[in-house]
């Protein structure tokens, strides 16, 4: 059983970062827009993601899943899962220099201009319509077949219906569009421009849901 909470410090970040890492090191378009062995993709998408989560940027809502333990309270236990949203309008595409020397840094600048025409193509792809947008998702391989996708996004999800409001993300494997099918969710097609030769991302849109 799992609990849906927020970040509670640096400890949390460097978590948060050492599980993305660990999940998209081994993704085909990240290791498109990072090519080189996987340990060294993850150990620059560690650093990556800490310089980015600690970054205070408006609008950003990280969700945490948790292992619950009955003798621990909800922030004690392991991070199995993280998924980070950002609200409607958010983000106004430009970076602060302090962080974008930290991302050359944490990338090699090679690695940040991939990354940089990488999302360049997800932000051309998305909708004009208002929507929170569901950037980064991962599970840990400790927690495969438990539910804690479902119910990492189903916790966001439910907020995002009580406020009529819609969302919009990236599908990049089978298995996670027919999870996201099931939350409702519906195809937009591919994302086009992206590095490497592997098969795309579909974008995906979820309406809002009318307030009773």
């Amino acid at each position: 059983m799992v609990s849906i909470s927020a970040p509670t410090g640096p400890d949390d970040v460097a978590a948060v970062a050492a599980l993305l890492a660990e999940g998209f090191a081994v993704d085909p378009l990240i290791t498109a827009v990072l090519p080189g062995t996987t340990q060294e993709r993850q150990r620059r998408l560690r650093a990556f993601y800490r310089a980015w989560l600690s970054h205070r940027e408006p609008g950003r809502v990280v969700d945490l899943a948790r292992r619950s333990p009955q003798d621990e309270g909800p922030n004690d236990g392991e991070i199995v899962g993280v998924a980070i949203w950002h609200a409607p309008g958010a983000h106004d595409g430009r970076t602060p220099l302090g962080l974008a020397l930290r991302v050359i840094r944490a990338l090699g600048w090679r690695g940040a201009r991939s990354w940089s025409r990488m999302e360049a193509a997800f932000g051309v792809a998305q909708p004009g319509d208002p929507h929170w947008y569901l950037s980064d998702v991962v599970v840990s391989d400790r927690a495969r077949g438990e539910g804690v996708g479902s119910a990492l996004l189903g916790h966001r999800l439910a907020r995002l219906d009580a406020d009529g409001a819609a969302a919009y993300l990236e599908a990049t494997t089978p298995g996670s569009r027919r999870m996201y099918e099931r939350l409702g969710f519906e195809s937009r097609g591919p994302v086009v421009g992206l590095p490497g030769d592997q098969i795309p991302p579909e974008g995906m849109w979820r309406a809002p849901v009318t307030p009773r």
